[in-house]
């Protein structure tokens, strides 16, 4: 397999009682690109997306990631092989500050002697907020945050987890016009950095401004 291909998704079948949802749908993605995945809905995005994350099971078909033949068995699984999914709704913890929604469930790599480190944690996201370019404090609380602030944070989130794929889905859809440019400014920041995101979504222009290339499904095929 071509080195610069990160994914390639061959052949994807997925049926349910009465309805072929996948009928051997294809995805290829190469390092460092913006690829935008549309359709109507009902068009198998979401399924193609869960199937990948290991969030459900495919009736057939392969899945390559990074030369190497994967079969995650859940998104935790994927996670940790480096693919991220950002869903359009974002859930923080309102009670919680950006800092400790960043990294909850890693708190084990903050610690010493045993001791949660919080200046350490506040001066990691404050770093990583400065490298996305996000105006925003680590101390500042979850709760009342915009839309888009909520999808910086998560990007933010994903960025920690040293993500090399980032499914964005319909990260647009409740952003205002500023919101978006930041969006897609970061967007373009990291898949010049080397990561690779898909972008799904259904304002075209959008697509077409942002993305490199384009997948599109229509009933579950690859068109």
């Amino acid at each position: 397999m071509d080195r610069d291909i990160v994914l390639e998704m061959r052949d994807i079948v997925k049926v349910y009682p009465g309805i072929r949802a996948l009928d051997h749908a294809s995805l290829r993605l190469v390092r460092g690109e913006i690829h935008g995945l549309v359709g109507e809905n009902g068009a198998g995005k979401s399924t193609l997306m869960k199937i990948l994350l290991g969030d459900q099971h495919a009736d057939g078909g392969e899945i390559w990631y990074k030369g190497e033949q994967v079969h995650f068995r859940s998104p935790s699984d994927a996670l940790k092989a480096g693919i991220s999914m950002i869903p359009q709704e974002i859930s923080l913890i309102d009670t919680m500050d950006l800092a400790e929604n960043i990294w909850v469930g890693r708190q084990r790599q903050l610690t010493k002697y045993g001791f949660l480190n919080k200046k350490l944690r506040n001066k990691k996201t404050r770093e990583l907020f400065e490298k996305l370019g996000i105006r925003l404090k680590p101390e500042m609380s979850a709760g009342g945050l915009s839309a888009g602030n909520k999808q910086l944070v998560a990007l933010a989130k994903a960025v920690s987890n040293h993500a090399e794929l980032i499914i964005m889905d319909e990260p647009t859809s409740s952003l205002s016009s500023s919101e978006v440019e930041v969006l897609e400014r970061i967007v373009r920041q990291l898949a010049s950095e080397g990561a690779t995101i898909i972008f799904i979504g259904h304002k075209l222009d959008e697509i077409f401004k942002l993305c490199d290339r384009l997948t599109v499904l229509r009933d579950g095929r690859y068109i």
